[in-house]
Parts: C-alpha cells; sequence; structure tokens
C-alpha cells in the first residue's frame, strides 16, 4: 500500500485512481475547497502526526532529499528537476527492492511519482509519502491548522510562507475553475458507499 498526504497544490496529481494506493487529505484548504464546491466532509489527517505517532522500527527505510536526517537506514535520493526526471537508479533498486516500509522525505509530487516507481520494484513495500513531516516535530498532537502550520513554520519559515501563499492563490484559482474536477478526485478516493 502507498499512503499519500494530500494538499491544495497537490490533489489534482490524484484525480484518477491507482490501485493499492490511500489518500488522505493533509490541509485545511484542500477540506474546504471540498466542503465548498461539494458539500462533502472529509477527515483531515496530517502527515506530520501521522509521522510521529507511528513506531517507525530500525528497519524503516528513509529516502531522503540529502541523507543527513539520522534516521538508522538512509538513502539520499537525487535532486531531480521534475517528474520525469525520477529514475531509479541501481543503487537506489538495491536499496528499496527488499524493505518492508520505506518513507519518502522529499516535495510533492516528486515524491508520489518515486512512490509508484517503487512499488513496480516492490510491489510488497508500504510506502509513506511524507515529504517535510519527517524534518518537523509537531507542537502538540492536534490535526488544528494552527498545529500543523505553527510547527511548519518553527522548523522551515521561509518555506512555509512561500507554501502559504502558493496554496492560497491556488486554492482560489481551484475555487473558481475545478468542480469537475474535485468530484473526479472524490469519488475516485472518497466515494462513499
Amino acid at each position: 500500500m502507498t499512503y499519500h498526504f494530500v494538499n491544495i497544490l497537490t490533489w489534482k496529481f490524484f484525480i484518477r485512481p491507482i490501485e493499492g494506493q490511500k489518500i488522505y487529505v493533509d490541509g485545511f484548504l484542500l477540506k474546504l475547497l471540498i466542503y465548498l464546491k461539494t458539500r462533502e466532509t472529509v477527515e483531515k489527517r496530517s502527515g506530520l502526526n501521522f509521522y510521529h505517532q507511528r513506531n517507525w522500527d530500525k528497519e524503516t527505510l528513509f529516502l531522503t532529499r540529502d541523507g543527513k536526517g539520522g534516521f538508522a537506514r538512509e538513502f539520499p535520493l537525487e535532486n531531480w528537476s521534475s517528474n520525469k526526471d525520477i529514475i531509479i537508479s541501481q543503487d537506489l533498486y538495491n536499496a528499496v527492492v527488499n524493505a518492508n516500509d520505506i518513507v519518502i522525505g522529499i516535495s510533492s509530487t516528486k515524491q508520489d511519482t518515486l512512490a509508484y516507481k517503487i512499488k513496480l520494484v516492490n510491489p510488497n513495500a508500504n510506502v509513506y509519502c511524507l515529504g517535510a513531516a519527517i524534518y518537523s516535530t509537531p507542537l502538540l498532537k492536534s490535526e488544528s491548522i494552527v498545529n500543523t502550520l505553527g510547527s511548519m513554520l518553527v522548523s522551515n519559515p521561509k518555506r512555509t510562507l512561500n507554501k502559504l501563499v502558493r496554496s492560497i492563490n491556488t486554492f482560489l484559482l481551484d475555487f473558481i475553475f475545478c468542480k469537475n474536477d474535485l468530484k473526479r478526485f472524490m469519488k475516485s478516493h472518497f466515494e462513499r458507499n
């Protein structure tokens, strides 16, 4: 199974379903957009809290941006320019081929593309796309926007403020233009039984 924590900037990447993936809404703006456009409610699930509430064993493989995360098993990834550049090198193949749990700590949608390619190499792995969550510590164990935003501001203020501006712009554009895509996203991942 692959676990994705999707926000307002990345939800369009997941409009079409792929078997074996679990989608969590990780962001107040995406949750609000879904409600305003579809009148449906979804639970917010923060990747930050998910990461810190789980007991990762020492065999978990962490794929990181620089290899300096201090994890027991860690593999530094290339700095790919785009999703099209992502390849599984021989060294990366050797690292992931037999891993049971793999945590990816790079930006979306690169981590999501990489997860898809890893599943082709190791279909039995559990892959967790957690991005910056593995480099941050939550202020509180809460799903509130204040906790998530505050935690990220403390750990990386420049990146967080930049992402917040991009998120607000995306929210406004998606509110105006994306009703049908949002309905397809909801149907693909959150269809009510």
